[in-house]
């Protein structure tokens, strides 16, 4: 690993597959810091004032004020031609064209060359204003240029979550979630199985495209199901790969966490729990999911569903 070059973790797969969670526990380690998605920070968090984790409007917050003062040398960002360039390069439109980018060399894409300029300048104020090892960005979006390798100054890792598509299924249909961040808590968008087994298609395969771009030293892939059973160990396996073996994760007991408030961006409203916090499976769907939703996520996620070592008949205890 290079010392001069920022360690960069990127989670990346469909939401609802414990994102959230990975992304604040790892930023309970000394050295990581986990601004959770960093996407969001220029549309949602300066121009719309959504909350920090810490329970600030991100315009108000100290972190960030430093952080965005720290990248820009006191001059003021404009969010809206960043936001611009987002939409342009971060969206189904761009995939194969992010794909095909090389790591080499300049991108002859202007929207590109400007956003990754841009991103490496907050990685860089993250990485100075808090002494950080490794950041944690878990915008979830594979054909992003930090997971692709594009963004100047950083080296970057890809850790693909995946998760049961039936659970995922269950999850975008029947948990009342809201964002508590805006205006009224309104509650967020839910979708059916035949979208939500499609999106987690589209996002899984695409993490695959990446993966293969970057090599098996830059990706791994882990189960959120295997991820809840053994948070340690699987935390411990995350730190090394990284070349951060000796993490203390005291903050780990019994299966419980301790977890202190985060200065995330933008993410599942999970985010905002902080405290004493049990770790358990959530496998609720298993006794409560329709027959119907449970043959869509089956038949249609197939040969994913094998490849990760799902069975087609789930059981509890499996």
């Amino acid at each position: 690993m290079n010392p001069d070059r920022i360690k960069v973790l990127c989670l990346v797969g469909k939401g609802r597959s414990g994102g959230t969670l990975l992304n604040n526990l790892l930023g309970q380690i000394d050295g990581f810091v986990a601004p959770g998605e960093l996407r969001h920070l220029w549309g949602w968090g300066l121009q719309q004032g959504s909350l920090c984790g810490c329970g600030e409007p991100l315009p108000q917050c100290a972190f960030w004020q430093e952080v965005l003062k720290t990248a820009f040398d006191g001059r003021a960002a404009d969010p809206s031609t960043i936001v611009a360039w987002e939409r342009e390069i971060l969206s189904w439109r761009a995939v194969p064209r992010m794909i095909m980018q090389s790591p080499h060399g300049r991108p002859r894409w202007q929207a590109l060359t400007s956003y990754v300029n841009v991103m490496s300048r907050i990685y860089r104020a993250l990485a100075t204003t808090t002494a950080a090892n490794v950041i944690v960005e878990s915008t979830k979006w594979a054909a992003s240029p930090t997971a692709l390798g594009l963004v100047p100054g950083t080296d970057s890792y890809v850790l693909h979550l995946v998760r049961d598509p039936r659970a995922v299924i269950y999850s975008w249909k029947n948990r009342d979630k809201r964002w508590v961040d805006r205006p009224g808590t309104p509650a967020m968008e839910r979708f059916g199985p035949f979208f939500s087994v499609a999106s987690w298609w589209a996002r899984n395969s695409m993490a695959h495209m990446t993966g293969f771009r970057r090599g098996d030293h830059r990706y791994v892939r882990y189960r959120y199901e295997d991820f809840i059973r053994d948070p340690r160990g699987a935390l411990r396996r995350i730190c090394a790969w990284l070349g951060e073996p000796d993490a203390d994760l005291s903050f780990m007991s019994n299966g419980k966490v301790t977890i202190a408030p985060t200065h995330t961006v933008a993410g599942n409203p999970n985010r905002f729990r902080t405290g004493e916090i049990e770790i358990r499976l959530d496998d609720e769907w298993l006794g409560r999911q329709p027959l119907p939703d449970r043959l869509v996520g089956t038949l249609f996620s197939m040969p994913l569903l094998q490849l990760y070592g799902y069975p087609l008949l789930p059981q509890k205890g499996r």
